[in-house]
């Protein structure tokens, strides 16, 4: 008892928050239904058992994803109502700025996988998985299955089929993905709030694709058609400018449209920026040159 007494009060809060993912890690476990992963089935397995608390308990294991990733010292955003436990552990949290090594990655899909499990309609999570499995541990398989996990949970939501048309882009599936991306933008914004930032960038994103692939086809009025849509909604980004006007006025393409979609096929707005260059695609060459 006397040992006890002098635990500080930091130890004892970690040795609290310990307990408290040890318990969430088994619940979750314990709690995994035996229909199909992804099914409509889990969805309203999971909203009937755990009803609204799955949403906190999926946010949770997406929290704990993001702070392995950075080894201990979590970047994940704070959400409108975060529970006592998340801001016991964040206010006792070491601080800093580092990365797991891309060779150990592969600890953050556990915690993915648990979050999905908890919240199927959490469409970040399978993107960042899909992610880093297409990217640094080089499984685009596993991602095309991730993807499609996500897409029978939730088959109407376009950020769903952004992943899927960046992924096909990623595996110079240029017509599947130009159908997924398509598909993407009949859907936006879905459920989503279409006044949210991260929701209007995800339909810059899909037409800036889109935009690259009719100019790689040749279709230059469809091109500038997708950018014109583009800067009514960001008219700040002037390189985006300047390629319309050069395609207005020489008909022609500025630059290789693949050099371009391959940068932004580097990026995601679900990963720590500072992680993009380890986890973009290492061939930059055209499709045709390799």
């Amino acid at each position: 008892m006397k040992k006890l007494s002098r635990l500080t009060a930091g130890q004892r809060a970690w040795g609290l928050v310990l307990a408290l993912s040890l318990a969430a890690f088994t619940l979750a476990c314990r709690l995994v239904p035996t229909v199909e992963r992804g099914s409509v089935g889990q969805t309203e397995w999971a909203a009937q058992l755990l009803g609204e608390s799955r949403l906190a308990i999926g946010a949770a294991f997406y929290e704990q994803a993001d702070t392995v990733f950075h080894k201990g010292v979590g970047h994940f955003e704070p959400q409108a109502f975060e529970h006592g436990f998340a801001r016991l552990s964040q206010a006792i949290a070491p601080s800093g700025h580092t990365h797991l090594h891309e060779d150990s990655i592969a600890e953050i899909l556990p915690w993915l996988n648990f979050t999905v499990r908890a919240d199927p309609q959490n469409v970040m999570a399978y993107a960042v998985a899909a992610f880093w499995l297409a990217g640094t541990l080089d499984r685009p398989d596993l991602a095309w299955q991730v993807l499609e996990q996500a897409r029978r949970a939730n088959p109407r939501d376009y950020r769903v089929y952004l992943e899927l048309g960046r992924l096909a882009l990623k595996q110079e599936e240029l017509s599947r993905g130009a159908r997924l991306l398509q598909a993407g933008l009949k859907l936006w914004p879905g459920q989503q709030d279409p006044e949210d930032r991260q929701v209007q960038l995800d339909r810059a994103e899909i037409m800036m694709y889109l935009g690259l692939l009719h100019e790689r086809a040749g279709e230059f009025a469809r091109a500038q058609d997708m950018y014109r849509s583009i800067l009514e909604s960001f008219p700040e980004r002037h390189s985006l400018r300047n390629r319309l006007a050069f395609l207005e006025a020489h008909g022609r393409s500025p630059s290789a449209p693949f050099h371009l979609w391959h940068s932004m096929l580097g990026q995601h707005a679900g990963v720590c920026p500072a992680a993009h260059q380890s986890a973009a695609p290492v061939d930059a060459r055209p499709p045709e040159q390799r």
